[in-house]
């Protein structure tokens, strides 16, 4: 059976999250965003499988997890929040915030992609398709035709250009594969990478631990939740660890294991604070807001550092290209006459 879309998966929460917060009868509201919103055949026999579960007394959280909407950490959360609305909207946000990082490095590695593999490759189509007929042409009419050095050495070697090329190419999407593969194996590596992902994803862990405190659920039931559920499955073996630094009263222990998930050292230090006064609710509340000052501009400059790499590779790469059909369009300018 398919499953929904990625972005339709999106809609569809955020649609709730509007329902809920408007007060609207969700039932009602789903039977209407399969028939009007869904636009595909899939999206719509999914939606209507939630609504005739809602119609047999089933919850909607669980519903959505069944249909695969949810993860098994979010329909965790959802099933012992009993603010359902905040719940569905951090859920909402924190999903939005984690797809803006994939789609970040996605975008700079796609960008990084394009200028660099795609200057060598675009050189060497251009040689084979017009210079190096316009450069046999021209000898014709003067037989004491000079090439500059670099514009022949690049005219000479065209079938190195695509190999250039093609090794950039392998090289972006090795990058790529170390992404996932770090993230879904090694996440202490993944977050040393990946540091602008391991911000966002950090802000989300100490918001839900924060926000299952302040509901009342003890810290060990917090922790006990996210081991068993949250992904990806190495972090479960972090807070596994938190949790036995935390029983047998280890601060060494959980010192290190927050510096193994990569939790900012503001963060850090609220939350050592909070174990030495064993006032957990409140450390890991000053900690969410710690967090989430950290992300916004410590974030931010990850993002900007990153986004500078990559526009001074391309620049590199571009000025190049650019250099090389300027030198060529002169040497056969001078050629030409």
């Amino acid at each position: 059976m398919a499953k929904m879309k990625e972005i339709d998966k999106s809609k569809l929460i955020g649609f709730v999250v509007t329902m809920q917060k408007t007060g609207k009868n969700i039932h009602k509201s789903l039977l209407h965003f399969s028939e009007k919103v869904a636009k595909d055949k899939n999206t719509k026999r999914i939606t209507r499988d939630i609504v005739s579960q809602l119609e047999r007394g089933i919850s909607l959280e669980k519903a959505l997890f069944e249909a695969e909407i949810i993860t098994k950490f979010q329909y965790s959360i959802l099933e012992i929040t009993p603010d359902k609305k905040t719940a569905f909207e951090k859920i909402l946000s924190f999903g939005n915030a984690k797809k803006e990082a994939d789609l970040f490095y996605l975008k700079m590695w796609a960008k990084g992609f394009a200028i660099v593999a795609g200057v060598f490759i675009g050189i060497y189509l251009l040689n084979k398709g017009v210079f190096i007929d316009l450069v046999a042409k021209v000898a014709k009419g003067n037989k004491k035709l000079e090439l500059s050095p670099f514009v022949d050495i690049v005219i000479t070697n065209n079938i190195t250009m695509l190999y250039i090329g093609i090794v950039f190419s392998i090289i972006f999407l090795l990058i790529f594969a170390v992404y996932v593969q770090t993230y879904k194996n090694n996440i202490s590596l993944h977050y040393k990478l990946f540091r602008y992902k391991a911000i966002i994803e950090n802000t989300y862990l100490i918001s839900t631990i924060s926000e299952l405190l302040t509901t009342g659920i003890n810290l060990n039931k917090s922790l006990n939740l996210l081991i068993n559920s949250i992904e990806p499955k190495n972090l479960r073996n972090n807070i596994a660890e938190i949790r036995e630094a935390i029983t047998k009263n280890d601060l060494e222990k959980f010192e290190t294991e927050l510096g193994r998930i990569h939790i900012d050292e503001i963060s850090n230090f609220i939350l050592i604070s909070g174990f030495e006064s064993k006032s957990f609710q409140e450390s890991f509340k000053d900690a969410e807001i710690s967090t989430k000052v950290y992300n916004k501009q410590v974030g931010e400059h990850y993002k900007g550092l990153f986004d500078f790499i990559v526009f001074a590779l391309g620049g590199i790469f571009l000025s190049f290209a650019i250099g090389y059909i300027v030198m060529f369009e002169v040497d056969l300018s001078l050629g030409a006459w």
